[in-house]
């Protein structure tokens, strides 16, 4: 009786513990903020990345245009230097490398990403100097958006309030996962831009050298 006893307990403490594992992080509790050394005055000096694991995180690419360097920072304001290891500007997407032993648990499990979006609402996850926060966002279309005429990639326009800095920020689905990533706000208007994820999940597979950064 004893024996079946604790082989039950055995096996509920396995299911609990599988359970725990494949649950999604908390966005609020993942969300990174990147603080960049800008070669000069007038560059915005933060920007906002999605952790994905194995000390990986992805963001815009233009970020770090004219950029010494950067760090990673954690809701819990753990800090630890980062990489550029992809970077694509044409589709604004790039992957960052950093060392995650010291960061939150929920930066080392890292997000997940979603499949094609086709929810009208989601959520964006913030890491803004006074911390974390996710906000609501509105799919108002979905668009093929250019740079300077080149490069056409998926995107989406959104009613949310995007400020300096919330580039990289990632949208979310309802189950924390990552949809898209934000790259632009329209001026005087309660709208933004975000790069939609079937632009950004293949970004993985194209990692490469460290890139150095400078100032041009």
């Amino acid at each position: 009786m004893l024996i079946k006893l604790a082989s039950r307990l055995v096996l509920l403490a396995i299911l609990v513990s599988a359970c725990v594992a494949d649950d999604p992080v908390r966005p609020e509790a993942a969300v990174l903020r990147l603080q960049l050394d800008a070669c000069k005055q007038g560059i915005g000096s933060r920007a906002t990345a999605a952790p994905v694991g194995n000390g990986l995180a992805v963001t815009v690419a233009h970020a770090f245009d004219n950029i010494r360097g950067f760090d990673v920072v954690a809701a819990d304001g753990t800090s630890t230097p980062g990489s550029v290891v992809f970077r694509d500007s044409e589709r604004d997407v790039a992957v960052i490398a950093f060392d995650d032993t010291s960061m939150p648990p929920a930066v080392r499990q890292g997000m997940e990403f979603s499949s094609e979006v086709e929810d009208q609402t989601l959520r964006i996850a913030l890491h803004r100097y006074e911390g974390t926060s996710v906000g609501e966002a509105t799919v108002l279309r979905r668009v093929r958006l250019t740079l300077d005429g080149v490069g056409a990639r998926a995107g989406l326009e959104l009613e949310a309030e995007i400020n300096p800095g919330d580039s990289g920020s990632p949208l979310i689905d309802d189950m924390g996962r990552i949809a898209g990533l934000v790259f632009a706000s329209t001026r005087n208007r309660p709208n933004g831009w975000a790069i939609a994820v079937s632009e950004v999940v293949g970004s993985l597979d194209e990692i490469g050298q460290i890139q150095e950064l400078t100032c041009g």
